[in-house]
């Protein structure tokens, strides 16, 4: 899911790139420097180091030790675990997903904990997923959106994360959208 979702701009897993809050990044969601950045010198700059030593193998690697953070992230708080506890397998992958894409304090921020406890899946919208992230990852938000409200994914999300769907529904992204 997250190795589908993180730098699709780039064929290149080396290739650096600006996450939602102007971070540098490079691999799959690798935080190269707390430092933002504006320009790709300054991007290329603050990544160098990782640069210099990055392989395909190399940023999985990194992927895998930030999915243990995010992990780790929604273990320590209390009523992020018990949402996390309460979701089936696709909900849980999304939880990580933001937790790795957010940061954590940003995702223990998010105002969707109570209603997965509940299970009130349809108060979930747009604007709790933390606005500023989902305006700028529009489309990842929508399709997060949509496992979370619906517990599938429709053919379009499935393929897009490789995963198998039982909804043949292939309009799914107009159906949150509308």
């Amino acid at each position: 899911l997250i190795k589908n979702e993180e730098n699709t701009e780039n064929l290149n897993a080396c290739t650096p790139y600006i996450n939602y809050k102007n971070l540098p990044l490079i691999g799959y969601g690798k935080l190269c420097s707390e430092n933002k950045v504006s320009s790709n010198d300054d991007l290329n700059e603050q990544c160098k180091d990782l640069i210099d030593t990055c392989t395909q193998d190399n940023a999985i690697n990194w992927l895998y030790r930030d999915i243990d953070k995010a992990i780790n992230c929604i273990q320590e708080c209390t009523l992020c675990k018990k949402a996390y506890n309460t979701c089936s397998i696709e909900r849980q992958s999304i939880l990580i997903s933001l937790a790795h894409s957010m940061g954590c304090e940003d995702f223990k921020n998010l105002e969707i904990f109570n209603d997965i406890i509940n299970k009130n899946w349809e108060n979930i919208d747009l604007k709790s997923l933390n606005s500023n992230w989902s305006e700028k990852n529009y489309n990842r938000a929508i399709k997060h959106l949509y496992v979370l409200r619906k517990n599938d994914c429709c053919n379009e999300i499935c393929k897009s994360y490789q995963w198998g769907n039982n909804d043949n529904n292939s309009l799914c992204i107009n159906d949150i959208i509308n």
